[in-house]
């Protein structure tokens, strides 16, 4: 076959330069691609002829793989990172999952599930750091809640160890302080169905269908909820300058078995706030995970058997591929550049515990 890269140059240089000489060949062309410049420009001429043969740049494998995304990709390849990953993380920042409007509450959680690659993470609005709910994961029996007919139950923990099974008659409630004349916002994670009652201590009943925004009533009022999935719930309500206190009581549904766990009462703030909740339970340990949590601080430690019995599995929990950053750091550097301006977000990672720790 010709090498019309080399004959090229050799052809537009005049009779008088020693085309044969060893300089020459060296540095420009020889007959057998040799020619430092001749190589060069022969790469070149084999990256075009592929980018022209293959339409779409992820498409590409190999050694031709690397040349693309050292022309294209602002992403560092990380050294465990496999092809698949790696396009992953860098089709996040071009394809958005389809989006075509960036910086959306939406766009921002499938961002999140599909670099992870966890479905269980959840965008919720109108949040903040301080919480007025005790024992709002329900973790601790006989703190800040008054169980009636329901029970702590693993099968009902939507993060941690344990969350409330509501079934027959049951309720669980509790009480809180607040200020009046304020803005609120109570969140809580259900999986079935449930009724909610918030009632001031007047004995008046929060009914959001009265009035502009809602109003307290004296007739009962019980708002429903149904989920057949774990999903967040935020409820809004507002106090006026009577209101110092509210009870929440959740309860149960006739027809329905349900779980409520991840309570959370927060007074609203002046800007928009959003928080966003990545849960994880057990270990994945697959090749092609762009990132996965496991204990320990090193891939030596994930590489033996895992007791699950130990407590510092949780504290120690790291996202491999990161560089050993913690996993609230990593998701709080990615809000940090994804959420629109002006709006604050707030990172929680928890962790739901596995099914085999008994």
């Amino acid at each position: 076959m010709a090498n019309s890269i080399g004959d090229f140059i050799r052809s537009i240089f005049p009779s008088m330069v020693n085309r044969n000489g060893k300089t020459f060949k060296a540095l420009l062309a020889d007959e057998k691609g040799g020619g430092t410049i001749e190589k060069i420009f022969a790469e070149l001429e084999e990256t075009r002829k592929s980018w022209t043969d293959v339409h779409s740049i992820y498409e590409t494998t190999g050694e031709m793989f690397e040349k693309t995304m050292d022309v294209f990709s602002v992403l560092t390849k990380l050294s465990a990172d496999t092809e698949e990953a790696y396009l992953n993380r860098l089709k996040l920042l071009f394809y958005r999952n389809g989006h075509t409007l960036w910086g959306t509450a939406y766009d921002i959680l499938d961002i999140f599930k599909t670099l992870f690659k966890n479905e269980n993470v959840y965008l919720v609005n109108n949040t903040d750091t301080s919480n007025l709910l005790v024992n709002s994961t329900f973790e601790k029996e006989n703190s800040g809640w008054q169980l009636n007919n329901c029970s702590y139950e693993r099968e009902a923990r939507f993060e941690g160890t344990y969350g409330v099974s509501l079934n027959t008659n049951g309720t669980v409630s509790q009480s809180v302080n607040l200020k009046s004349e304020s803005t609120y916002f109570l969140h809580f994670f259900l999986k079935g169905a449930i009724k909610l009652k918030i009632t001031d201590n007047n004995g008046r009943f929060w009914n959001p269908g009265g009035g502009d925004i809602g109003t307290w009533a004296s007739i009962e009022h019980n708002m429903s909820f149904t989920s057949t999935d774990w999903d967040n719930i935020s409820v809004f309500f507002a106090t006026d300058k009577t209101v110092t206190a509210v009870t929440i009581e959740f309860s149960y549904s006739i027809g329905e078995h349900s779980f409520i766990d991840y309570a959370r009462l927060n007074e609203k703030t002046g800007a928009s706030t959003f928080s966003l909740i990545a849960v994880f339970e057990g270990v994945v340990n697959e090749n092609n995970k762009t990132a996965h949590f496991a204990p320990g601080t090193s891939d030596e430690e994930f590489a033996g058997n895992i007791d699950y019995s130990k407590a510092s599995y949780f504290d120690n929990t790291f996202i491999f591929g990161s560089a050993g950053m913690t996993a609230e750091k990593v998701y709080q550097e990615l809000l940090d550049i994804l959420q629109p301006g002006g709006v604050t977000g707030f990172v929680e990672v928890l962790t739901k515990e596995s099914d085999d720790i008994k």
